[in-house]
């Protein structure tokens, strides 16, 4: 016969028995583990219901009307959106930034450009001078076919009010002068 010996089958000439309650394992009723997360759990429960009213609420809400670059304030224009935190977006252009530290501006903005060089047909780059809230520092000049046209950017890449930034503008028209920026996205960035 067959017998178990602890976790082990042992063949003997006895018949075959096993105590189910000795190795059963336990039951989440009986589990004193269980009982002490139940107000976990409560409390886990009403983080998630509070987290989904608040997404879908926020989904219906209005974008902000302004947004804060390098520690400054800045009241979003008239039939213009802010996609996101980093994000502003109207008819003419559409401006994002991310902030960084100072060591990622000696690789990050390069590495941005060789990737819109690698994606897109045509490209052109220039590299030139800007100012970033009234401080000078560099920047890209890139210029892209699409479909609708021509593509502009300025991608200007520095310190912006203490704080290590990377603007990314982009334009329907050639910015030759500052007039052809528009007057928002003029109170960032400027050509030199």
């Amino acid at each position: 016969m067959l017998a178990w010996s602890g976790s082990h089958a042992v063949i003997t000439k006895t018949k075959l028995s096993y105590d189910w309650k000795q190795h059963a394992l336990p039951t989440l009723k009986d589990s004193h583990t269980f009982v002490q997360l139940i107000p976990l759990m409560k409390n886990l429960f009403t983080i998630l219901i509070c987290f989904i009213a608040f997404q879908a609420s926020g989904q219906f809400a209005p974008g902000p009307d302004s947004i804060s670059f390098c520690h400054r304030k800045f009241k979003i224009p008239e039939g213009c959106k802010a996609q996101s935190i980093y994000q502003v977006e109207c008819s003419d252009y559409k401006m994002q930034w991310m902030y960084m530290t100072k060591e990622m501006l000696d690789t990050v903005p390069q590495k941005l450009v060789s990737q819109l060089e690698e994606q897109l047909k045509s490209f052109k780059k220039e590299e030139i001078k800007l100012l970033l809230l009234g401080n000078e520092v560099k920047g890209y000049k890139v210029i892209y076919p699409l479909k609708e046209g021509y593509t502009y950017q300025i991608i200007a890449y520095g310190i912006g009010n203490g704080q290590p930034v990377i603007v990314q503008l982009t334009l329907g028209k050639n910015p030759k002068t500052n007039e052809d920026i528009p007057y928002f996205p003029r109170q960032f960035v400027r050509l030199y």
